[in-house]
């Protein structure tokens, strides 16, 4: 199928996105909604729901926009179908492997330490 309307979006979502369609898009609505989801659920967005969950000491009352609900409803029902081998709340634990907005992969700050560097035999 060809799809002759694209719209890239380079950083978005922590890669990029190619939206195609073969029909015309609405590129400000797509443009103004994936604003919205990353302001919503990136982990890497200071000024997003869930940077503010993170930076929270005691917890508290998070307002989550309408459309998250089927999301959260889909990761519930993986996780209990999978017995938790998909896990949407795999971001910490990228975290502590080192993974974070720049995509370094790094833990430590030499080579032997750092878990995604290939050594040399």
């Amino acid at each position: 199928m060809v799809f002759p309307h694209s719209l890239i979006l380079p950083d978005t979502l922590g890669t990029g996105l190619v939206v195609q369609s073969t029909a015309p898009m609405d590129d400000t609505s797509i443009r103004a909604f994936v604003d919205e989801y990353e302001r919503t659920l990136s982990r890497f967005r200071s000024d997003s729901i869930l940077a503010a969950m993170a930076g929270a000491a005691h917890g508290g009352s998070f307002v989550f926009p309408d459309w998250c609900e089927p999301l959260f409803d889909l990761y519930e029902r993986l996780c209990e179908a999978t017995d938790d081998a998909i896990d949407s709340c795999v971001g910490a634990a990228l975290a502590r492997l080192g993974y974070g907005p720049d995509l370094a992969f790094e833990t430590g700050t030499s080579d032997s330490q750092r878990i995604w560097v290939a050594h040399p035999t």
